[in-house]
Order: C-alpha cells, then structure tokens, then sequence
C-alpha cells in the first residue's frame, strides 16, 4: 500500500526472521537462535529509512541478557536506477544494548557497556539477465576507522507466480584497522565468503515467506584462528539456517 507522506508516496515493510545464530560479516557472535525484526519506510523520492534488531533468545550473547536485544541498527539512505544500475549511499548508526565488553582499567579486567558506533556506506548494482551484481564499501568513521568492501552476485528465478528460489555468494575485503580492532589481527585482505540459497513464497499480495540457508567461512587463516578465540567461529565454517515473515504496507 502507498500512502502520501507531505509531498511524498511511501511503501513500507515489515519483516521477522527466525535464525538458528547471527553472523555478521564473518564473526559468528552467537551459535544460538536469535530473532531479528525490521521495519523499513521508502520514500519516492529515493530516501528510505530502516531500523532492525537482533534478539539474543538465549542469553548465550550475554546471559543477563536473555530475550534482550543484543543490536539496533538505523540505516538512513538515498538510492537511485539508471537503466541496470542502481546506486545508493547511506548512514548506518550502530547501537548495542545489554552488551558488554571486558577492557583493561588500571585496576584490572572489568566488563562496560559495549560502545556504539556508526559508518558510511556506498553500493553500485546491476541486474543482468538472472543475475544482480553488487559492490558495497562500508567505513566506519566514530570506533575502527576502517574500511569494509562486499562483493556479492545473487541469481533469482520464479518457479510459479507464487514461487521464487535465488542463490547468492559473497566475498569480503577487510582492511588493517578493521581487522586490528574485531579480530586483533593486523593486516588487510579477504575477510569472509559465504554461499546461500533460498526461496520466496507469496502467500498474499502482501505476505511473503521465505528460507534461506548459508555457510560462511573465514577465509584469512589467521583472522580465523581468532574469531575461534573470540567468538563461536568453527575453522572449518558455518551454515546458518532462517525462515522469515515479511508484510507489505
């Protein structure tokens, strides 16, 4: 449904997705179920809004936190088409409640508030034929001052009216002060990849229902060895597993 804000139409989503853990970009910060809810509001005038959360469903983030959200992320951004591409660039602000991190005071290791921070990001796409091509630079510029790069190609194809199944693969750059800070590695090159597929069911006009499976692998040796020290990273890899509800208004 479209409905006018000020001079502007405006289409909205919300979506639920049930996860068997949360990887993101590559540290697998929990190997337990967690739910993610988004809203998000797109303006015809190329801005759109999106807020998204992480639910920790069994306080294997942080136990104190049990059914508590781990993450809330605001994205605000501006998009647009030119024939097959589309650009978009945007603001991704970062908060993490009911998390902590161990840090060293003087008096020795205590656990804080685990601090929020934000990037800029931007993406060029295509669509050519089935297949949509994609690269993404992301920098944070208020914690680690680094740059993030996504490289991602995703093939879609609708079995029924109904029905669409898609394939994906990802393939991600990382730089020093980016490694430095979430792995305490130094040193840029690939971070992680991951391969999935999935299939979209449309219930109604607008409900759709969708499952994805992925597995993602730390490709950096050594960026491996230590997300297996600091989160619940496996050497050999990890396949997650989602189901997800989303509504159009």
């Amino acid at each position: 449904m479209t409905a006018g804000l000020g001079a502007q139409a405006a289409e909205g989503k919300a979506t639920a997705v049930l996860a068997s853990s949360y990887n993101s970009r590559g540290m697998l910060l929990t190997d337990e179920p967690v739910f993610q809810p988004a809203v998000s509001l797109s303006l015809s005038n190329g801005l759109y809004f999106t807020a998204w959360g992480n639910m920790d469903l069994t306080g294997r983030m942080c136990p104190d936190a049990n059914t508590e959200f781990s993450e809330v992320d605001f994205t605000v951004a501006y998009q647009r088409s030119w024939q097959e591409f589309q650009l978009e660039i945007g603001w991704i602000e970062y908060l993490y409640p009911h998390q902590t991190s161990q840090k060293a005071d003087g008096t020795g290791s205590r656990y804080y508030a685990t601090d929020g921070t934000r990037e800029i990001y931007g993406k060029i796409g295509a669509i050519v034929g089935l297949l949509q091509p994609s690269v993404t630079v992301y920098y944070d510029f208020d914690e680690v001052y680094g740059f993030y790069v996504m490289a991602g190609l995703t093939a879609e194809r609708s079995l029924t009216d109904c029905l669409k199944v898609n394939v994906g693969a990802l393939l991600t750059y990382a730089d020093a002060k980016y490694n430095r800070f979430n792995f305490g590695v130094d040193g840029g090159g690939l971070n992680d990849g991951s391969l999935s597929v999935g299939a979209d069911w449309k219930i109604t006009e607008r409900l759709t229902l969708s499952a994805c499976i992925q597995y993602m692998r730390l490709l950096n040796p050594y960026i491996r060895e230590a997300a297996e020290e600091r989160y619940f990273n496996n050497t050999s890899g990890n396949m997650i597993k989602m189901v997800s509800l989303a509504y159009d208004f």
